[in-house]
């Protein structure tokens, strides 16, 4: 397939990507000005260095702009989310600002990072560090016991972190398994030189598993669709360099973090609408997200109709348009006792869903099922986020800014904010092909090539989806492929696959499969495979084979 190790292959595609490997001149020269003069003394800003506040991420994270505090109160919670000021750094007109706008967000690799910012800033003065004082805008939210947030309150602040601790760390905490400095992430400056809070930090983690948890029950009872995620990670090891995938299980401690920081984009997306509405010169940026048209609703509907009357399903299996008060109230209700084909039907529902996108003007985000959504809480690694917080300290008279009022700088934003999606999204499908290329040809290597396990997830025209088990990895098999590999003709449907051939095996959506790496196609550019059934589906009576049959005669005459 290649020539090159993973290494090589990264910085190729990183070079590739249209933005520069390294900041300019200019950028570094304005952020080593700024650790001259930091601002953290500012007589404006709240003093929070009382708080223990610690920061709660990935193992290798050096760009920490979330840190977090939870404490009960008799109502229920309160939440202090405090946020790196990227803003007060960042500012228009800047060559800080030039060159952020012009990448848009940092761009993500397996082994690297192209940071948005200056390291200097990103990995230093702005990044919440533990054992230092830095700038901070601050969300501090009262939650109910039912999860419903009560009041929301902003200002800009002096903070300091205490520990930077890393999500599988604080899971061990939180579930008695390990001590709180067992939770650390990996480096020496992981720990503030004097921490002596160990109890605090302890009750904090407590609480938030608490109110994450209440946050999560608020977010199914708005009608949010808690769908089930398959995770992998990608790494680059070895020597040469090759690329590993490992299946990742997704901790509790990452959901209950992930609700702080959407309550905090909630909150924050409600405040910016209160202040457009009294001054109607502000130009915000908000995330929105349009709920499905009716016709793709009609469609996955006949699907899940379909497959319920193939599979002669019973009971909560069955999909019942007109007594269901929501999808997302029928796909909670579904029983756990057959994952695959639950796996299949939240695959049909995510592909009825619309591409959310960046506006000037707030609207629904339907997947949240939220009036409104703004990116608040990634200030160092989008530039969204910078001119969000812009936006918010201004209107705030926190920070006069011309980001707050322009609709020049609101518009290149938003096609920065884009750009750099898709960017990441070009990068993230380079660098899969390699993982799956690499996977796949060590099993044609072997003496005997090795069945792979996995979920028929969804079928199209010309292809079926099959989702690797235990890995986020999604297979094609193209009908084509499986024409010359089987000799037979093949139909496909929205929840079948079937052939000509009564030998062979027929597929419906959901079904276990076993795939078999066959040879590479090198002018198609993908893998050809063989395709077997694990035989779990559920047993059909002799009528419903005889009108299988029926149906695959009527098909292929």
């Amino acid at each position: 397939m290649s020539e090159h190790n993973a290494r090589e292959l990264i910085t190729r595609f990183l070079e590739s990507s249209g933005i520069p490997l390294e900041h300019s001149v200019e950028a570094e020269r304005e952020a080593a000005d700024w650790l001259e003069a930091p601002g953290i003394d500012d007589p404006a800003l709240a003093d929070l260095l009382h708080v223990p506040f610690v920061t709660v991420d990935n193992d290798t994270s050096r760009d920490l702009d979330q840190a977090l505090h939870v404490s009960s109160e008799s109502t229920g919670w309160r939440i202090q989310y405090a946020l790196a000021d990227a803003a007060y750094y960042i500012r228009p007109g800047s060559a800080l600002w030039q060159k952020a706008l012009e990448r848009g967000a940092s761009l993500y690799a397996p082994d690297r990072a192209l940071a948005m910012l200056p390291l200097a800033l990103s990995e230093d003065l702005v990044s919440l560090n533990p054992g230092v004082t830095r700038r901070a805008f601050v969300i501090d939210m009262a939650v109910g016991t039912d999860g419903t947030i009560t009041r929301s309150f902003f200002a800009r602040a002096r903070v300091r972190s205490r520990l930077q601790l890393t999500y599988a760390g604080v899971q061990r905490v939180v579930d008695g398994e390990a001590e709180l400095e067992e939770a650390r992430a990996p480096n020496p400056e992981s720990m503030a030189a004097d921490f002596d809070e160990h109890s605090a930090v302890l009750d904090s983690l407590g609480h938030l598993k608490s109110v994450g948890l209440a946050l999560e029950g608020a977010q199914r009872r708005r009608g949010v669709t808690p769908f089930d995620r398959t995770e992998s990670e990608i790494r680059v090891q070895g020597d040469p360099p090759v690329f590993d995938i490992e299946p990742r299980e997704r901790l509790g401690s990452e959901r209950w973090n992930e609700q702080l920081s959407l309550a905090c984009n909630m909150q924050g997306a409600a405040l910016l609408v209160a202040l457009e509405s009294d001054d109607p010169s502000l130009e915000p940026v908000f995330r929105v997200h349009d709920a499905p048209g009716t016709s793709r609703l009609h469609d996955l509907e006949n699907s899940l109709l379909a497959l319920n009357e193939h599979l002669s399903l019973q009971g909560d299996w069955r999909r019942d348009r007109k007594a269901e008060p929501s999808i997302a109230a029928w796909f909670s209700a579904l029983p756990k006792g057959a994952p695959r084909l639950k796996r299949a039907i939240q695959r049909q529902i995510l592909r009825t869903q619309n591409a959310s996108s960046y506006e000037g003007s707030a609207g629904r985000h339907h997947a949240l099922a939220a009036d409104s959504y703004a990116r608040f809480s990634s200030p160092m690694r989008e530039i969204v986020g910078i001119h969000t917080h812009l936006v918010a300290v201004d209107a705030l008279g926190l920070q006069s800014s011309e980001a707050a009022r322009s609709v020049e700088l609101r518009d290149a934003v938003i096609q920065a904010a884009e750009d750099s999606k898709a960017r990441q999204k070009t990068l993230d499908r380079a660098i899969l092909f390699e993982v799956i290329a690499d996977l796949f040809e060590g099993d044609l290597a072997a003496t005997d090539t090795p069945w792979r396990a996995g979920t028929l997830l969804g079928i199209d025209k010309h292809k079926l989806h099959i989702g690797l088990d235990r890995m986020a990895l999604d297979i094609k098999i193209y009908r084509d492929d499986l024409e010359a590999v089987t000799g037979a003709s093949w139909m496909f449907d929205s929840v079948t696959a079937t052939s000509d051939d009564e030998v062979l095996d027929s597929f419906v959506l959901g079904d276990g499969v076993r795939i078999q790496a066959l040879h590479f196609d090198a002018e198609r550019r993908r893998f050809v495979f063989k395709l077997k059934t694990l035989g779990n589906r559920p047993n059909l009576g002799e009528k419903r084979r005889k009108r299988n049959r029926n149906t695959r005669k009527r098909a292929h005459k």
